[in-house]
């Protein structure tokens, strides 16, 4: 069951029985003198009044259904995707439909930021970030319309300490190489010059090996993990 309310000027709200804002609807009444209540002449127009207030609580409008003209949408992508390295410069794109001219907000975390733009850059990223964008108060609509998030996941960038370089002769067996590193779960190596007795690439540790060196010149070897 609904009652009514109504307002000094020209809008009349209607809310459920718990008087909750959530249900409100809303209506803005032809020109006619609203003071504490409607003006009880008996004339067409005031019949009118009457009619509708009427079909209204009876049907229950809701205020969804009074904007139903509001067709906007949005929604954001990033240059990256969604799981960088700590450090990654990522910019985020809005991409609005059914809306001329549109006004935009960046928040990042809930929080406002970036500017009146349809992208967004930010460095600065952590992990569990959440970025959206919205749409300020686009013709027809009763408020912001808003994206879905992008959840970041931001990993810490992986680092490899440096190894000793090593002079071996012709024939000598090279040390053991054992990498060390932050962030890292997989070696992986390249080696420019096979000749020496090392294979062109690889992943993990580098075992000993016997050189070789079948010129008479000193051959150098560049491995890069």
């Amino acid at each position: 069951m609904y009652s009514s309310q109504v307002q000094k000027g020209r809008t009349i709200y209607f809310m459920d029985k718990n008087h909750q804002p959530g249900s409100m609807s809303m209506f803005t009444l032809l020109p006619q003198t609203i003071s504490n209540g409607i003006n009880a002449k008996r004339n067409p127009v005031n019949n009118w009044f009457k009619m509708l207030l009427f079909l209204l609580l009876m049907t229950g409008v809701s205020q969804s259904q009074l904007y139903a003209q509001c067709t906007a949408t949005i929604s954001i992508s990033s240059n990256t995707g969604a799981t960088i390295c700590s450090g990654t410069n990522v910019t985020f794109t809005a991409t609005p439909t059914n809306v001329v001219a549109p006004s935009y907000q960046w928040y990042k975390n809930g929080n406002p930021v970036g500017s009146n733009q349809n992208t967004y850059t930010d460095n600065a990223l952590l992990n569990s970030d959440n970025i959206t964008c919205a749409l300020v108060a686009p013709p027809g609509c009763a408020g912001n319309i808003t994206s879905s998030a992008i959840a970041m996941v931001v990993t810490t960038t992986p680092s490899v300490n440096s190894v000793a370089t090593q002079q071996i002769c012709h024939g000598n067996s090279t040390a053991a190489i054992n990498f060390t590193g932050t962030s890292v779960t997989t070696y992986s190596w390249t080696n420019n010059t096979p000749s020496i007795g090392l294979a062109a690439s690889g992943t993990g540790n580098i075992a000993s090996f016997a050189t070789q060196n079948l010129t008479s010149s000193p051959v150098s070897a560049l491995v890069v993990v």
